[in-house]
């Protein structure tokens, strides 16, 4: 079997009313993203988050869904899908602002690698394992401007969640948001398990290492069974706040 039958309860209990549960078993990379909605939908206080590299907002309808998440801020660097995030404006109003520029560990310009594959386009260049597993190849490279969450943080509050979804450079991103690290409780952040999809990007084993010295332990992990690649959930233990992510099933 794939799930012991304990696993498979623990995950029914939760996830079956919804209908969620046959979609995680088809697809082992969003189970990290369900677990995430259920931490913000059972939250006891209301939460702000940061989206790092929000592509066109297609997740908002779903975290907003949750009823606990108050405002979201969007980091997307490419002006084609800032004018689709823009839309979702009409929708979410002041739920959401739009922040036009890459996110990365230090400020100034940055070349941008655009990609065949929509929301796939990076600060970094694509690997031979992207390139095989999906078969795409890069289009355009342009200048984007690039700030750290540590100076845009000077200005505006920390959040209590980051999204990062950052095609490879998510290591980069978190090292530009040491300073307020500390004031972040939950990292919902794509993944690459045995090697980097995007050339010079980092693997999760990497993440797990410098996350720890933040104070941030590994909750849940999904991946492709093929690539290895997919979706994390990292936590502060002292901040869990539902006793189901504690559980050992």
């Amino acid at each position: 079997m794939l799930i012991s039958n304990k696993i498979s309860s623990f995950l029914k209990k939760f996830f079956f009313k919804k209908n969620i549960y046959s979609e995680i078993l088809r697809y082992p990379w969003d189970f990290s993203e369900v677990m995430l909605l259920e931490y913000l939908r059972k939250s006891k206080t209301s939460l702000t988050m940061f989206i790092i590299g929000a592509y066109r907002g297609e997740e908002l309808e779903r975290i907003f869904e949750t009823k606990q998440v108050s405002h979201i801020t969007l980091f997307e660097p490419v002006s084609f899908n800032v004018f689709f995030l823009n839309e979702k404006k009409n929708i979410f109003k002041d739920k959401i602002k739009i922040v036009e520029t890459a996110v990365s560990n230090f400020d100034g310009k940055i070349l941008f690698n655009e990609t065949s594959m929509l929301g796939n386009g990076s600060i970094l260049k694509l690997s031979e394992l992207a390139i095989q597993s999906h078969e795409i190849k890069q289009t355009k490279v342009f200048n984007v401007a690039a700030i750290k969450l540590d100076t845009y943080c000077q200005t505006f509050q920390a959040p209590d969640v980051l999204w990062i979804d950052v095609q490879g450079y998510e290591l980069n991103v978190l090292k530009g948001s040491e300073s307020i690290l500390n004031k972040v409780s939950l990292i919902f952040i794509e993944i690459s398990i045995w090697e980097p999809t995007y050339i010079n990007g980092c693997v999760c084993s990497e993440l797990i290492d410098y996350l720890k010295k933040f104070g941030f332990e590994l909750t849940q992990l999904g991946t492709a069974f093929l690539n290895g690649t997919g979706n994390a959930l990292f936590s502060k233990k002292k901040n869990m706040k539902l006793e189901y992510l504690n559980n050992k099933v």
